[in-house]
């Protein structure tokens, strides 16, 4: 590599590190994730996993409310209800979830859609894939 070439990966180096922190100096707001938390997810599975839509072969619906720290003000609270089937004489399934968060005082409200599809292979065996798409209102609720 000869130095003229060292030299220009140098300046794109630096280029790209400048921008990065012109980038990061201007942005007015960022956010990160913040999924709801539940004690018992084998009991709500689709909420974290959108391969579960229609995995029990027929409709099933769920309501699963959680309070922590009942007694302090702006406790964790978390609300959701959620239903999924699959769709007949398919390999598909369909979930559909509302998800109501509020830790201290951030709040979020969402509408989740799952969509799921199954392999059947012998001996009763089953691989799902799954996607989740979700729309989330902050500072809203129920």
């Amino acid at each position: 590599m000869s130095i003229h070439n060292y030299i220009s990966h140098l300046k794109q180096l630096y280029s790209g590190i400048i921008l990065v922190f012109i980038l990061l100096f201007f942005a007015w707001e960022s956010s990160a994730q913040q999924d709801a938390m539940y004690t018992q997810y084998m009991e709500n599975l689709i909420t974290v996993n959108p391969a579960y839509a229609g995995s029990k072969d027929l409709l099933s619906m769920m309501v699963v409310s959680r309070n922590q720290w009942v007694t302090l003000p702006d406790a964790p609270v978390s609300r959701t209800f959620s239903i999924h089937s699959p769709i007949r004489e398919t390999n598909t399934g369909l979930g559909l979830s509302f998800i109501y968060d509020r830790i201290g005082p951030i709040k979020q409200t969402g509408v989740y859609a799952d969509y799921s599809y199954r392999l059947f292979f012998s001996n009763r065996r089953t691989l799902s894939f799954g996607l989740k798409a979700c729309v989330k209102l902050k500072d809203a609720g129920f």
